[in-house]
């Protein structure tokens, strides 16, 4: 199953991440970003994800920030030779109409440090389901371990979200940080 849609209020988290051991993570801004999604419109996801397959989707690879009521999700970015994904600014100029332009892909923004900071707008996803087991064989109706797997198309931000933290309590560590 995949999904494409647009989620308006998101967070794109161009930060970027350390491991634990303080390096920074090669991959991250690259292959994938931190994307903080309000949980009423995530819970709205989950339920047309439902409806549509009857399976419940697990919460692996979401922390939840009950206070600020955001959920943080791991979004794949596809690098080059694939499409990569546009980041777009709100254009300020012609304040009667709301329109963006393109700055660049999300990876070339993300290595940027005048956008190294928390974006607030509108996401365009590919959304699609993990789903362990083997090819033949379907799950049954309730089957809840089915992982929704979120790929970032397009980000167009308004600007800087100056009142968001980071949601998640360490960055996901990849298998390679940079300087190894």
């Amino acid at each position: 199953m995949k999904l494409e849609t647009s989620l308006q209020n998101v967070y794109f988290d161009l930060n970027p991440k350390y491991d634990g051991a303080g390096k920074q993570i090669r991959e991250y801004g690259h292959s994938w970003i931190y994307v903080y999604i309000p949980d009423d419109v995530i819970d709205k996801v989950k339920q047309y994800f439902h409806t549509g397959t009857g399976w419940s989707p697990s919460h692996e690879g979401l922390a939840e920030d009950i206070n600020a009521e955001l959920v943080s999700i791991p979004a794949k970015v596809y690098p080059a030779p694939n499409p990569e994904p546009s980041f777009w600014t709100r254009d300020t100029e012609d304040r009667e109409k709301l329109s963006f332009a393109r700055v660049g892909s999300v990876q070339s923004v993300a290595k940027d440090a005048e956008y190294q900071k928390i974006h607030r707008g509108i996401g365009v996803f590919a959304i699609s389901a993990d789903v362990p087991g083997a090819e033949n064989r379907k799950p049954t109706p309730d089957y809840e371990d089915a992982q929704l797997m979120f790929t970032l198309i397009s980000a167009r931000t308004f600007g800087p979200a100056l009142a968001v933290a980071p949601v998640v309590y360490g960055p996901r560590l990849r298998s390679s940080a940079s300087g190894n």
